[in-house]
């Protein structure tokens, strides 16, 4: 079935998956979403929001990049051995998890960050084995703090950085700087931009009012998005307790990637105590590791049983009946 399909690459398997991502962004194309708008912490996103043509053009657009981004990601997996080579599973469940809030069917600040974040997380990866890992940590530290400048929430993903140093044994006083300098570079242009332009000490409080405010829990959601919500926690936490039950089984470098998944899934999530006005957003941050850790669930068993190509048509379905039919803007 869908699962099984998706285990070779070819030409049909792309185009089940484009026509799979097409149907859960039809109402994109029918009736498309004004961009959503996102706070000061958010300043690149922010900057490049009204150069964006609305409407159609950035579903589109949006589109275009989930589908990059999914394909991306999927390489990453087969290339780290996550998930076995010409799977295209990998690219389905990233399609699955950034398509569920209906409102961000367009160009978003969780797509934006995405961006960076994947790259960034394979660049983590990377560091694994290296007798010399500068380059590879300073890139992905420098990317985080780009993702950040989209999304703010996304700076988890240097906090990643931080903890491979202890998973892969690559910590030292040098390369411990090296992984802070990347996102100081970053917000080191930000200051002198904002100090050239404009207040500096007033985006300095928006920041430090970021983190001190909690907003209010946002529960005025529709009950199938709650439905949705539930369907992927239960995938979520399969795939947890599989990992937990075969890590013993695989090579210490595919151990230590699933460790590093699963850090990046908990610093996430734990992002989310920022975004409680806004779920959708916040939990969509972690669709990043929760598709890697997903996917190893659907591609490393013995076998694929039927009743989880069931379950997972009912995903489908479930957020294709989301997008399409009860999700507003």
């Amino acid at each position: 079935m869908l699962i099984r399909f998706l285990h070779k690459s070819y030409f049909p398997q792309y185009f089940l998956l484009f026509v799979i991502a097409a149907a859960l962004w039809a109402k994109a194309f029918i009736s498309p979403c004004d961009l959503p708008a996102t706070g000061p912490e958010s300043p690149l996103y922010r900057l490049v929001q009204p150069l964006i043509p609305a409407g159609h053009m950035a579903a589109a657009a949006g589109f275009l990049l989930l589908l990059f981004e999914a394909f991306f990601l999927n390489m990453v997996l087969v290339k780290h051995d996550l998930v076995p080579k010409n799977s295209l599973v990998g690219a389905l469940v990233f399609i699955l998890l950034m398509s569920q809030p209906g409102q961000a069917l367009t160009i978003n600040p969780q797509l934006l960050a995405a961006l960076f974040m994947i790259p960034a997380f394979n660049r983590i990866l990377d560091t694994y084995g290296q007798p010399d890992p500068t380059r590879q940590v300073f890139s992905a530290s420098l990317l985080a703090g780009l993702a950040s400048l989209f999304l703010f929430p996304s700076m988890v993903t240097a906090l990643v950085l931080l903890v491979s140093l202890a998973i892969f044994g690559t910590f030292s006083p040098r390369i411990l700087l090296v992984s802070v300098s990347g996102v100081f570079t970053v917000y080191l242009y930000l200051f002198i931009y904002y100090f050239v332009a404009d207040d500096p000490g007033g985006h300095y409080k928006e920041y430090i009012g970021w983190f001190r405010e909690l907003p209010p829990m946002a529960l005025s959601y529709q009950y199938m998005q709650y439905i949705l919500w539930a369907v992927t926690g239960l995938f979520l936490v399969r795939a947890l307790v599989f990992v937990a039950n075969h890590l013993n089984e695989w090579n210490i470098s595919k151990r230590k990637a699933v460790l590093m998944a699963i850090w990046f899934l908990l610093l996430a999530s734990g992002a989310v105590v920022y975004l409680r006005d806004d779920l959708s957003t916040g939990l969509t941050l972690a669709a990043v590791p929760a598709a890697v850790l997903v996917s190893i669930y659907f591609t490393n068993g013995r076998k694929v049983s039927v009743m989880l190509e069931i379950f997972v048509v009912i995903w489908f379905l479930a957020t294709f009946i989301n997008n399409l039919i009860i999700s507003t803007c």
